[in-house]
């Protein structure tokens, strides 16, 4: 009768049969089918081809604001989204609330066939032209504010005041990139050489994979997650310019840019107060790199309570962390470019 009983209570402790979803997967069976996923993914958009979203040349759009148009006809911010950022009209007027009464703003829609810099100059410099600018500001979103530093370069004797670039938790290089993320551009950057076509399928079985790196093992939440982001979001990159983001993520050399601005342009950069709040970008790194590579100072600017380039969520917080930037830099409210001719 002792036996019995201790191997009663050792039996009532097991799972019984039951629903398949109700039962955990070992997260090794899990792996392989989700290399298995990847690899249906793979062939399946091969199969498929490439699907493209939007427009095949970037394009930079005005937000209509006739009261800024009004009081500040020639000085503009734009707007650059970062990786995987389809909507950037929304971005663009969420940079315009968290800079009141700085000025009209506009922004960077990137090509579906991938990210093209020489494209980008020309369609930035033509918006120059045709809206008669003469005060700039160019505002990067993460990876965006990789494309904000050479398009800045190209620009800055194509205007009369390079006022400010402003880096949002942008990383100076790839080594900025926090674990699973890094390895996400260099797949990325792979398929762009390659020329295979990263697509729907693909994605969907790597988002589904994915989250099991950090210990989650709900698979029916996780599959359901990974459909509805790739298959029905309202707007969704192209799958060649997602390539071609992770490949400037791995290629990009901000060295080429050393002593390339001078003082009339103001280097600020946007990062959550508590560094451990970004698990996309290492900003503690990323610093150092920005300076040593620009060879030109930047203005550390943290935003309490954010965490990765989030000025939609935290608009109140980034908008008095960079108003208080742009006053001390010299430009707020559209005053004159440097601090010391302001009147007082």
């Amino acid at each position: 009768m002792g036996r019995s009983s201790e191997y009663a209570n050792d039996f009532s402790k097991q799972t019984p049969e039951g629903n398949f979803f109700e039962k955990p997967l070992p997260r090794r069976r899990f792996l392989r089918l989700g290399g298995a996923a990847v690899a249906l993914g793979v062939a399946g958009d091969t199969l498929a081809g490439e699907l493209r979203w939007g427009s095949t040349n970037p394009e930079i759009h005005k937000i209509d604001n006739p009261e800024a148009t009004r009081l500040f006809p020639d000085t503009y911010t734009v707007a650059i989204g970062g990786f995987n950022v389809a909507n950037v009209e929304g971005l663009g007027k969420t940079v315009e609330a968290i800079l009141p009464g700085y000025g009209q703003t506009a922004y960077l829609k990137n090509s579906s066939n991938g990210i093209d810099m020489r494209d980008i100059e020309r369609e930035a410099l033509r918006f120059i032209k045709k809206n008669n600018v003469n005060r700039l500001r160019i505002y990067g979103h993460s990876m965006g504010g990789m494309i904000a530093i050479a398009l800045a370069a190209y620009l800055k004797d194509e205007v009369g005041l390079l006022e400010a670039v402003i880096l949002d938790c942008t990383p100076a290089s790839a080594l900025d990139l926090r674990g699973k993320k890094r390895m996400g551009t260099r797949l990325l950057h792979v398929a762009d050489g390659l020329g295979l076509p990263f697509g729907p399928g693909t994605r969907m079985a790597i988002e589904t994979v994915a989250p099991i790196f950090d210990g989650k093992d709900d698979i029916v939440t996780i599959c359901l997650n990974s459909m509805n982001k790739v298959l029905f979001g309202d707007e969704i990159c192209s799958n060649s310019l997602l390539e071609s983001q992770g490949s400037l993520m791995e290629t990009f050399d901000i060295t080429r840019f050393n002593g390339v601005f001078d003082d009339a342009t103001h280097f600020i950069r946007m990062r959550p107060a508590d560094y451990n709040n970004d698990q996309t970008i290492n900003n503690q790194t990323s610093l150092g790199r920005l300076v040593k590579g620009l060879g030109h100072g930047v203005m550390d600017v943290p935003v309490v309570g954010s965490g990765h380039a989030d000025p939609g969520g935290h608009q109140e917080a980034y908008q008095m962390a960079l108003c208080h930037a742009a006053e001390q830099c010299g430009f707020y409210r559209g005053q004159v470019g440097h601090s010391r001719v302001r009147a007082v």
